[in-house]
């Protein structure tokens, strides 16, 4: 017997069914109404400064969290994307994460998690930017979790840019940080140590 998803309502046909093309329609009706809503309801520029505003708060009064962030610059060369090396532990909760060498955050125990990352550019750089977070499943999985939307050049070292992101992991799921810039002139970007950091959180 066919089983519905507990969002939306998608019909799950069983094993034995045979496909019904009706079904399929059915289901893709009710994906595009749904984009249809999420497509008009984007947010605008103060509310995703309130966000960023509530996400702060709440690493502010809790424990179950990791901040890293960069004991140096570093440089991101053009057209690539560029993992942050974050090897500094600001704050630290040794049961539900690990920071490891290669500057990724090890989840060690399931569960719901909000991250935030922020980048402050350097002048030098006069491409687009774009911030990607990931998450590394077992397996070797790579998921992009949480992306802005292309950038403009920086115009000095308080230009700061974040993403937020939701999302239930597992233990032994890996997150990392990564910085794409395009230009013109070939000029490398600088990411400043000083504003760039990593937060996770367990909500």
């Amino acid at each position: 017997m066919a089983k519905q998803t507990p969002n939306y309502g998608l019909t799950k046909s069983d094993l034995e069914e045979f496909y019904d093309v009706e079904v399929q329609n059915s289901n893709m009706d009710i994906i595009d109404n749904e984009l249809k809503i999420l497509d008009e309801g984007k947010a605008s520029s103060a509310e995703l400064t309130s966000l960023e505003q509530t996400v702060t708060e709440y690493f502010e009064h809790t424990t179950n969290y990791i901040e890293v962030n960069l004991l140096m610059n570093q440089s991101i060369p053009t057209t690539e994307y560029v993992r942050l090396i974050f090897n500094n532990k600001v704050t630290d909760n040794p049961n539900l994460f690990d920071l490891l060498p290669d500057g990724k955050i090890k989840i060690k125990k399931k569960g719901r998690y909000l991250i935030q990352g922020q980048v402050a550019f350097g002048a030098n750089g006069t491409g687009r930017r774009i911030l990607n977070i990931f998450v590394e499943k077992a397996g070797s999985t790579l998921i992009s979790v949480a992306k802005s939307t292309s950038l403009p050049f920086a115009d000095n070292l308080s230009d700061r840019k974040q993403i937020s992101r939701l999302i239930n992991l597992n233990a032994n799921d890996t997150i990392y940080f990564s910085v794409y810039q395009t230009v013109t002139d070939g000029l490398p970007l600088l990411v400043s140590n000083e504003e760039t950091y990593l937060t996770v959180g367990m909500v």
